[in-house]
């Protein structure tokens, strides 16, 4: 019998964020190989990655000491959300973005473990409310966010060939 694997959820310090861009770039490669999706393909550049750290705080998974997962929550919408494609606009809200786990881990609970996660962060700050977008064409994905009841909210038009759907989780 396998040993049940034990997660663990840090803020990453300056010397992970290397390794965190490392997962989204081979999540990106992972998906456009597998699934033909291009969104995340090539990967923005380490630059982009690290304006991404500028407006959030940047989470670090491990699996026993093995650095799997990662994430971002920020208080800053993107430029591309519509806020009234939100339930309620003035809610407080966190906005989830480069969530990545490596392939190897996929299918084994730690996305699942990760938006618990998210959705613990977000009630012991007393956010009322969680924001991301997925690629629309990633049916898999699209399911497991319907699975764990976070609830679509919108279609983003990226360009003429692809698009995000927009979720949310409200707690109040």
């Amino acid at each position: 019998m396998a040993k049940k694997q034990q997660l663990t959820l840090k803020l990453a310090e300056r010397g992970d964020w290397q390794a965190l861009y490392g997962i989204l770039a081979i999540a990106g490669e992972h998906m456009h190989r597998t699934l033909g999706l291009a969104h995340w393909y090539p990967f923005r550049t380490y630059d982009r990655f690290l304006e991404m750290t500028d407006t959030g705080r940047l989470y670090a998974v491990y699996s026993d000491d093995l650095l799997v997962a990662t994430f971002n929550l920020s208080t800053m919408p993107r430029s591309y959300y519509r806020m009234e494609m939100w339930t309620d606009e003035a809610h407080k809200a966190f906005y989830l973005g480069g969530v990545g786990v490596l392939p190897s881990q996929q299918g084994q609970g730690v996305g699942k473990w990760l938006m618990g996660e998210v959705d613990r962060l977000c009630h012991e700050e007393e956010v009322e409310a969680v924001r991301f977008d997925a690629v629309a064409n990633h049916s898999r994905l699209l399911a497991f966010y319907d699975r764990l009841g976070y609830e679509r909210r919108a279609f983003i038009p990226i360009d003429e060939l692809r698009q995000l759907v927009a979720f949310e989780r409200v707690f109040v």
